[in-house]
Parts: C-alpha cells; structure tokens; sequence
C-alpha cells in the first residue's frame, strides 16, 4: 500500500514514525519473532567483519526488510558487511550522482555531479553487532572510487532518522 502525505506532496511507503528509528523498530520486531538462528555460527566481532562489494541480489534482500523506503532503486555500486561469508548490511551508492540534490550541492561547492556518490539506502539485519551501520559505512567509502570527492546521504525526519549513524561516521550535516 503507498500512502500519500497530504500535507507534503510526497509518496511513501510505509505512515511516519515518532517513537523511534523506523529501522530500529524493525530489527527489535524481527528479533522477536525469529526462530532460526543461523547466524550462530559466526563470530560477529567487527574487527574480523569483511566490507566488499556485493551484488544487488544480496542487497536488495536486506533493503526491502529492513530500510524504511521499501523499495531499492537501480543502484551503481553495492556494498556488504560480512561475519564468515553471511551479510550482515549493505550501503547502495550511485556513482556520479544524479541522486536528490546532487545538482545544487555541486554549485554550492564548484564541484561536478561526476565527483559525488550518492548513499541511497542502507541497512543492517536485527543480529548485526552494536555499530555496524556506522563500519560498513565508513569502510564502504574507502572501496568506491578515489576520484569522487564527496558522498552525500540523506536522513529521513518521517522514519525517525536524525543522521545519528553519519554524525557517528564525523559526516558533516548541510
């Protein structure tokens, strides 16, 4: 069901939250209702987490259950973080960005839309350790490549988003 904000000429998918973090929300849900642990087997200590690139496939299983949006658009680039080959969270870029905003922060810094990445989603599953999203994000900066000269990311106020993770990440709020 798309719901229409009739006080905002946007579409969304799922009503605003007031409480808390959507995402939290979900990941707290989906732990309760878990039966089936086979994450058991991993070590999750972030030191020995794996930060690669992965496919949509893997990304757009995570996406659609735990970030806010619900949906996935097409993106250029596909980060993971792993704990022994089984993905814990992933970040979807668009390189070169032609992402909201990427035209006005361009003037606004004399830059060009081809040296901006845009973070259009990103989640981490219920069983992720404590701090995941901000290592995934900050190691997954460090595989795109050298020649963008800025990433930017939105937080979203309807899902309870205030950047806490990018704050985490020392990004810088415009």
């Amino acid at each position: 069901m798309i719901l229409h904000d009739k006080t905002e000429s946007r579409w969304t998918l799922r009503s605003k939250v007031t409480e808390k973090a959507w995402q939290r929300i979900i990941r707290e849900k989906i732990a309760d209702e878990c039966r089936a642990e086979f994450w058991n087997h991993c070590d999750l200590d972030l030191k020995k987490a794996i930060v690669r690139p992965t496919s949509r496939y893997i990304a757009e299983k995570i996406i659609l259950e735990y970030e806010w949006l619900g949906t996935l658009p097409i993106a250029s680039f596909y980060t993971g973080l792993f704990f022994d080959d089984v993905c814990a969270g992933v970040c979807c870029f668009s390189l070169g960005s032609t992402g909201p905003g990427a035209d006005s922060t361009a003037k606004m810094y004399g830059l060009r839309q081809k040296d901006f990445a845009y973070l259009m989603r990103g989640a981490c599953t219920h069983w992720s350790p404590f701090n995941s999203a901000s290592y995934l994000i900050s190691r997954s900066l460090k595989l795109l490549p050298k020649e963008l000269k800025v990433c930017i990311a939105y937080s979203d106020t309807d899902a309870g988003e205030y950047g806490t993770v990018y704050q985490s990440c020392n990004w810088l709020c415009l």
